[in-house]
């Protein structure tokens, strides 16, 4: 049975080709087992500026201990939230 992991991250200010800047997490003492292979990062809406990313990342850092992983059990069965699918 797979269990579930914690692990500390930092978030900090990337940008991408277009000079989007976007939110990348940054392994603090070993990562999550399932970001072995790749890492997360957080799209921002439209219009934030670097200046206000790097607030952002800043508040996740201060107020964000650990990032958790759990996996779903076997048997889970979607809830009308599931069946929504992604909130824009």
């Amino acid at each position: 049975m797979a269990m579930s992991e914690i692990a500390r991250y930092r978030f900090i200010v990337s940008e991408g080709s277009d000079g989007t800047p976007y939110l990348s997490c940054q392994e603090m003492e070993g990562g999550l087992k399932i970001l072995a292979d790749g890492w997360l990062n957080f799209l921002l809406k439209p219009g934030i500026t670097y200046e206000r990313a790097q607030e952002i990342a800043k508040f996740l850092d201060a107020n964000i201990s650990y990032i958790q992983y759990n996996p779903a059990p076997f048997e889970h069965i979607p809830s009308d939230k599931d069946r929504m699918g992604p909130v824009h």
